[in-house]
């Protein structure tokens, strides 16, 4: 085998050094020339990156018989695949986009053919650089979000980790290195997919104000009837919207203020008695390319959305403590009081499933948490809020990042500095 490359940091110039000159050849093994043998194989040296990342690693090629070999093209590339149906019938929208080259220098210095004997191994060294952004032409709207790389997201292969996958596979993003073997008779491709989980800061969503929900708080009767004692108002006491950070095990406090309304003078503040949550999913999708940012709390009228498929995933309830409230006077006869609700990813969250929230031109991934208070008697109250995920916190990421083909709002959005309504 070929020595590898060396490793290389997250800093890296735009053009990846080029190694050895040729090829490493050597006797083909005996076992590999069968029917069910590949021609060529692509090993990495390691199979998850992040945006910066440096992918190393070899192409070899094994001839079932002489081959003349025009040239060999190794590119690193991500496809996004977005499924529908279609009057019963399937229909898949294929988005590919290569963001690096590599150039074998044995092939770039003469520009002739190659004839690759059979019975032998050649073993081609390469070096394919993970971008921290899309390409400048990739969005053909140049929306500053779709330009940051989205995460690995389910799996192109039908035959993948059942672990890794998502149910529908309506959307599926993936990152691959490709080999293409160019013949004067044609072209062969070959490929070796990756798992790629960029690093960006958070998605900043600037909230309504506020997040409320009106839930009116009843009382079984003899005969089974409800009566109404009030209600209560929840708000979500924060100006941003809570962050949780798929790298570690941390936990958001959530201020939530509550202001009950009676129905009549006797009517008292309810005791709270437990406290649950639950963690909500959004796929968004879309075969055409999107010139604006879909959100899930979007209205289904809006023209702009008629093209837009919405998938809805959430985990079960999920106890959680809360604050001892202390209820105090309110405006004219309402009661106010104010606890804070500790929320977390649930212990039984798959994260090899649960990407970070993204924006990219055919597909959107986002989340909220729906936070519910059980009250004496029976009564509950719920409040729904956006919820951001992020794949870590590291600040100083984006120092020596390059993005002179990008404009400056496009760099403010790949670093995370856009903002999008919610």
């Amino acid at each position: 085998m070929a020595t590898l490359p060396p490793e290389y940091g997250t800093i890296f110039p735009n053009c990846p050094p080029q190694y050895q000159s040729g090829p490493e050849v050597k006797p083909a093994p005996k076992s590999t020339v069968t029917a069910y043998a590949s021609e060529v194989s692509i090993c990495v040296d390691k199979t998850q990156f992040t945006v910066g990342d440096v992918v190393t690693g070899n192409v070899t090629v094994t001839p079932f018989s002489d081959i003349e070999l025009s040239n060999l093209k190794i590119e690193f590339q991500s496809v996004e695949t977005i499924r529908r149906a279609r009057m019963f019938l399937p229909e898949s929208v294929i988005r590919t986009v290569t963001l690096s080259r590599f150039s074998i220098p044995s092939f770039d210095s003469d520009g002739q053919s190659k004839i690759l004997k059979k019975g032998l191994e050649y073993t081609f060294t390469f070096s394919l650089h993970v971008p921290h952004s899309m390409p400048k032409a990739h969005c053909e709207n140049s929306l500053p979000l779709h330009y940051q790389l989205p995460p690995m997201f389910g799996s192109q292969q039908e035959d993948a980790d059942e672990a890794l996958d998502t149910p529908l596979k309506t959307v599926t993003i993936g990152y691959r290195v490709r080999a293409r073997l160019i013949k004067p008779s044609g072209t062969k491709e070959f490929y070796r997919y990756v798992r790629v989980l960029p690093t960006y800061p958070p998605v900043e969503l600037e909230p309504s104000s506020p997040y409320t929900s009106l839930s009116v708080l009843g009382c079984p009767g003899l005969l089974k009837m409800k009566k109404p004692i009030g209600n209560v108002q929840t708000t979500l006491m924060s100006p941003r919207v809570p962050i949780l950070y798929l790298s570690e095990n941390n936990t958001v406090n959530l201020s939530l203020e509550l202001e009950f309304s009676p129905c009549g003078s006797k009517n008292l503040p309810p005791a709270i008695t437990s406290a649950s949550f639950r963690v909500i999913s959004h796929m968004l999708s879309s075969s055409k390319p999107l010139d604006f940012y879909p959100l899930y709390r979007t209205d289904n009228n809006d023209k702009k959305m008629q093209h837009v498929t919405r998938e809805t995933e959430s985990t079960g309830m999920v106890p959680t403590s809360f604050s001892r409230p202390t209820w105090r006077p309110g405006t004219r006869t309402s009661a106010v009081t104010s606890i804070s609700m500790p929320i977390y990813l649930p212990p039984a969250t798959n994260k090899d499933k649960t990407v970070p929230t993204f924006f990219s031109c055919h597909a959107s991934r986002q989340y909220e948490v729906e936070l519910m208070l059980e009250f004496a008697n029976g009564y509950t109250a719920k409040l729904t809020v956006p919820l951001i995920l992020a794949q870590d916190h590291r600040g100083d990421q984006f120092e020596n990042y390059d993005f002179d083909h990008l404009s400056e709002s496009q760099i403010a959005a790949v670093k995370g500095i856009a903002t999008v309504r919610t």
